[in-house]
């Protein structure tokens, strides 16, 4: 109930779903006069110059290893997302609990993001089942949500996961099960990491492909619990890592809810 408000009363599976299809990107990140995002140098753009537009929403924050080792491999898919679609853009979400860390690590961001403190991360972080490390939300152009679980997609598969949706994620287990086929693969081995958990794109091993990229399909209830482990399967080793142990003696919280709740 609390995702969805007050609208989604009765809250019956029928009002949720009618909610859900009357969700517009506006009706994410605009709350009265507050209807921009900021680029660099704190440049206003209008959401409205958004719409349209396939828009991922990365929760991030500046103390978290995990949100750091990840960020380059984002960046890089970024560019490559937007040389073949103009209409995409990533809106960073700041969970930082201090305007120095999320300057510091939006300075090394290309894309845009809300500004820090701003009211509607409260909204979002509702809708959205809460601090997520990592954690990327796809918007399709209608304004509805495609998906809350990118992370796991574009991890495995890069920007061929764009734009992210149910048909494209059918294309590439098509795929798998056209590699499966051919048993063994030859290749070098390319790996990338995040935080203590790094897979390979390309591996010159006789394991299954199938088996390799075998990605687990988790109900919408248990998403939540998942996203304080960064999506589960991606950054299931973090917790239990030096870097994690590091964060929550910087920032007091290892989940990254807002101070302001408690207050």
């Amino acid at each position: 109930m609390e995702r969805y408000g007050a609208d989604a009363y009765p809250f019956s599976g029928e009002r949720i779903k009618e909610v859900e299809m009357a969700q517009t990107l506006e009706s994410l990140l605009v709350a009265g006069d507050l209807d921009y995002v900021i680029g660099k140098e704190g440049l206003k753009v209008p959401v409205k110059e958004l719409v349209g537009k396939t828009i991922l929403l990365f929760f991030s924050a500046r103390g978290s290893g995990t949100c750091r080792g990840f960020l380059p491999h984002l960046i890089e898919e970024y560019h490559k997302i937007k040389r073949m679609d103009s209409a995409f853009e990533v809106v960073n979400i700041s969970m930082d609990k201090d305007q120095d860390s999320f300057e510091e690590f939006f300075s090394g961001m290309p894309w845009l993001a809300l500004p820090f403190g701003d009211e509607r991360k409260k909204s979002l972080e509702r809708t959205f089942g809460g601090g997520p490390m990592a954690s990327l939300v796809v918007i399709g152009p209608t304004g509805r949500t495609s998906t809350r679980y990118a992370t796991r997609s574009l991890a495995t598969h890069g920007a061929d996961a764009y734009p992210f949706s149910e048909e494209r994620m059918k294309e590439l287990d098509q795929k798998k099960d056209e590699r499966a086929k051919d048993g063994r693969r030859r290749g070098s081995m390319s790996s990338t990491s995040i935080g203590s958990w790094s897979w390979a794109s390309v591996c010159i091993y006789s394991v299954h492909p199938k088996c390799a990229l075998k990605e687990e399909t988790k109900e919408e209830e248990e998403h939540d619990e998942e996203r304080s482990e960064c999506d589960g399967e991606v950054y299931k080793d973090f917790e239990d890592s030096e870097d994690s142990e590091d964060f929550k003696d910087s920032e007091g919280s290892e989940d990254f809810k807002d101070s302001e709740d408690s207050e």
